[in-house]
Parts: structure tokens; C-alpha cells; sequence
């Protein structure tokens, strides 16, 4: 490992509200920023619980922010901004933190990392991973938000969302993204910024032997001799699982052999349950809920397809487990997505909200398996260039850089 440039590294991270409620997929988040760091760096955590990790490389040390916000109301989360940017300023002097950073959420967690750092007069970074202003957008069609429904208020709302977005990214002393198409778009705007893919670890994700395949169906999932077609994400109107619904309603009204297994949670959930019994698809459909990442390597091992069918994605950690795995992915045309999966070389790629032609490539890749193969090979050799080594230690030289105002 690199020697560190500084002695002893303080920062602080502004966290969401819900980080205490999956902490696992929180501290993997961090992970993949912090991964090759070590006990010499010190990093405070700024939620509204307090946080327990297990695997984090770095000593951290969790505070709690008083108010807790609703997650369904927007003047809730403003609220939280405000306390959470007056609780971040009161760590930073007492800890004499070096810099402030948030993980996520780069519009409302980055402001609050923003604010923060003009107060203290401290260093800021913020990273971009996610269009955060169509996510604000989707919140309000999806929640029926009064008054700022109609089309009016929602083209107020996304123009005043840019600006603010704008100014951040101008003023902050550092961008990283993990999205290419966000980190032409950031360029555009400011040449403080740095491209950071995630990482995936393939030791972890590997494909596995087609007996322990076949054990794992019986034991996770009681499943005999079907085909199993998989979704791993937030259950939200950007992860777009109605088109993957309608495709499996397609495929069954012409073979009987597939089972799609869903995992994860999110607001959207009850309606895509019920959807799956208007679409009479619901003995078809298995919903498991949330699954702690350290387990999740064996449950991509049980899909004979992984379907990503987001209406934007940046850059998408499911697609590179998957490849990883061995599991031949098919995914949407949009964003990142073509980086990772290159049409019939590396996977397969179909357009936004087009469940037609979903259907026809589930069926392809399910019924032409030798072809399919020879594509799994390339897949998994493209994930070997995104190792935790290399990221970890492009993260850590980012942070230290902008601490030394290099």
C-alpha cells in the first residue's frame, strides 16, 4: 500500500437519514471510497442515528443530528439539511475535521456538505452519483407531492434544482462522479472534477459450479428446474421493474420455465406487487426483500439472466457483480450502461421502457447458451480492471490533494 501524503486524516461525512436502517449497504458505500485507507485516517459520520460498522478500514466515530425527517415529505428534508449543516459545523471545530464530503445525494447531502465547509472555512468534495434533479422529479409525479404536481411547478422546480446543482459543482473545492456521462456534463461547468469507477470485487463475485448452482436454487429458493431471470435495486420509478413485469407477463404467455427473483426494497414495492397480480404473473414473481450485500454473491449464482431496466443509470455496481458472477446481464440503452455492456460482446442491450424487446432478449440469451458463453468470458475479463486497489487509492490521493489545495 501507497504511504499516505498526510499524517493523520480528518473528515467528515454528511450521511442521509436511512443510512442506520441498511448499515451494511451504507458502509459499503463508503467502502468504496475508503477501502485502502487505514487507522491513521479519521472519519466522522454525520447521521440521524447513530452508526455501527463492522469492516471499515479507516476509525470512524458516529454523531446523531436530533431531527429525523420524514422520508415521504420534501420541507421534512430541507429541515434536515439545516440541523444537519449546524451539527456538521459543531464536529468540524471540535475535531478539527480537514474536510467535509458526502457519499451521495449530491444535491441536498452535497449542500449540507457545501454550507458546512463555508462556515468552518474547511476543504469540500462532493460526489455525484446519481441525475439527482429527474430523481426530485420522479419523487414528486410518484408521491403526488400537492400543489407542485402539475407540469408548471415541476418545470420551476427542475430549473431552480439545475441552478442549485450549478452552483454547487462551481463552487465546491472538489467533484468526483462515478458516472462518465455526469463527468462530461461536470466538465462543462468546472475542471475541478475527477472520474472515479466503482470497484468490484471478483473474488467475492465468480461464477460457481453448476451442482452448487443447483444446490443453492433448492436451498435459498425451493426452486427445481426453472429459468431464473434476476433484478437487484431500489424498487423506485427510476429502476423502471414495471417494464421488466410486463416482459416476464410476455415470456410466460409462451413458455412456463421462468421465475423472476426481485431484490430489494423501496417505496414502490406494493404497487409493483400488485401489479404482478393484475398482470396474473404474481406464482412468476419472487419478491425477497432486502438481502445484506455480504450475502448477495450466491444469489446472483442462482440467475440464468440479469436484467437492469433503469430509465437513466450512471454507473451501476448490479451490472458489474453480475458480470463478475458469470451472469449474462441485459440492460438499458441509457447512460453508463453501454461503457459496461457492449451489445453482444460483453452483454446486451435494450431500449428505455421497451418491454417487447426485453422479452426477445431473455428468450435469446435463455435458448442460445454455447453463443451466450463466449460473451460471459469477455464480460468477466472487462471487471478485472475495476479492482478495490486501484479505486481505493485514486480516492485517497483525490482527498489528499484537495486537503494540501493541490
Amino acid at each position: 500500500m501507497k504511504e499516505t501524503m498526510i499524517a493523520n486524516v480528518k473528515l467528515l461525512f454528511v450521511l442521509g437519514s436511512v443510512e442506520a436502517l441498511h448499515a451494511d449497504a451504507s458502509e459499503r458505500e463508503l467502502n468504496e471510497m475508503l477501502i485502502t485507507t487505514d487507522k491513521r485516517w479519521q472519519v466522522h459520520l454525520v447521521s440521524s442515528r447513530i452508526l455501527h460498522y463492522k469492516n471499515l478500514m479507516c476509525d470512524y466515530k458516529s454523531h446523531r443530528v436530533s431531527f429525523i425527517p420524514s422520508p415521504n415529505s420534501i420541507v421534512s428534508r430541507a429541515v434536515y439539511v439545516f440541523f444537519l449543516t449546524i451539527k456538521s459545523a459543531t464536529i468540524v471545530k471540535k475535531y478539527h475535521i480537514q474536510a467535509i464530503m458526502s457519499k451521495s445525494g449530491h444535491l441536498i447531502l452535497g449542500l449540507a456538505a457545501y454550507l458546512t465547509s463555508r462556515i468552518t472555512n474547511k476543504k469540500c468534495i462532493i460526489r455525484v452519483n446519481e441525475d439527482q434533479v429527474m430523481d426530485i422529479i420522479l419523487f414528486i409525479k410518484t408521491h403526488r407531492v400537492p400543489i407542485i404536481r402539475n407540469n408548471t411547478f415541476l418545470r420551476i422546480i427542475e430549473k431552480l434544482s439545475r441552478r442549485i446543482e450549478n452552483y454547487l459543482f462551481k463552487h465546491a473545492d472538489w467533484i468526483v462522479t462515478q458516472g462518465p456521462m455526469d463527468y462530461e456534463r461536470i466538465r462543462k461547468i468546472t475542471e475541478k472534477v475527477t472520474f472515479l469507477p466503482l470497484w468490484v470485487d471478483t473474488e467475492k463475485f465468480r461464477p460457481t459450479s453448476t451442482s452448487q448452482v443447483s444446490h443453492l436454487r433448492k436451498e435459498l429458493l425451493k426452486l427445481g428446474n426453472v429459468k431464473v431471470i434476476m433484478f437487484v435495486g431500489r424498487l423506485e420509478s427510476d429502476k423502471d421493474l414495471e417494464t421488466l413485469l410486463y416482459a416476464i407477463k410476455s415470456l410466460s404467455e409462451v413458455r412456463n420455465d421462468v421465475v423472476l427473483v426481485v431484490i430489494g426494497t423501496g417505496s414502490e414495492q406494493k404497487r409493483y406487487i400488485e401489479l404482478t397480480r393484475q398482470l396474473g404473473i404474481a406464482d412468476k414473481v419472487r419478491f425477497l426483500g432486502y438481502i445484506r450485500h455480504d450475502e448477495i454473491a450466491k444469489y446472483y449464482n442462482i440467475a440464468d439472466v440479469y436484467v437492469l431496466p433503469s430509465v437513466w443509470e450512471e454507473w451501476s455496481n448490479t451490472i458489474m457483480e453480475a458480470m463478475a458472477s458469470g451472469i449474462p446481464v441485459i440492460a438499458t440503452n441509457v447512460g453508463a450502461n453501454p461503457y459496461l455492456v457492449k451489445e453482444e460482446e460483453t452483454g446486451f442491450l435494450f431500449p428505455v421502457r421497451n418491454f417487447n424487446v426485453l422479452a426477445k432478449k431473455i428468450a435469446y440469451v435463455l435458448d442460445h447458451k454455447s453463443e451466450v458463453n463466449t460473451i460471459l468470458s469477455k464480460a468477466r475479463l472487462s471487471m478485472q480492471k475495476y479492482t478495490k486497489q486501484d479505486i481505493g487509492e485514486s480516492y485517497k490521493k483525490v482527498i489528499e490533494n484537495v486537503i494540501l489545495g493541490k
